[in-house]
């Protein structure tokens, strides 16, 4: 079975959030017995047709857990 495990940014710090994300994700992945399958992106786009801005959310990671 295919399961996912969300990595998202810590609201009460600023700076590189995406590093920070890929950092706990990686520790997570050092104490699991697990294949990765595939490792999103999430972003969240604002803004009109003209002018948008994105803000990274999270790091959604899929994996199969390993018998």
């Amino acid at each position: 079975m295919i399961k996912f495990q969300d990595f998202k940014k810590d609201k009460k710090t600023s700076g590189d959030e995406e590093f920070d994300c890929v950092r706990k994700m990686n520790d997570w992945i050092e104490n699991k017995n697990i294949q990765v399958v595939s490792v999103e992106t999430l972003f969240e786009v604002t803004g009109d047709g003209f002018s948008t801005d994105t803000s990274f959310i999270m790091f959604r990671l899929w994996y199969k857990e390993l018998c």
